[in-house]
């Protein structure tokens, strides 16, 4: 799944537009980077 994909599939399930749905998706990926750059660690339970 590439990011265009899952803003799509954030759009389909939660009902949200498209432009809402991608700034979810990069706030996401942005948190992410910006704690792997301080060396903090990134943990997603339950997959």
């Amino acid at each position: 799944m590439n990011k265009l994909e899952l803003i799509n599939a954030l759009k389909n399930e939660a009902g949200i537009s498209k432009a809402d749905s991608a700034k979810v998706v990069q706030i996401f990926f942005d948190s992410m980077s910006e704690a792997l750059a301080k060396d903090e660690r990134v943990e997603i339970r339950g997959l």
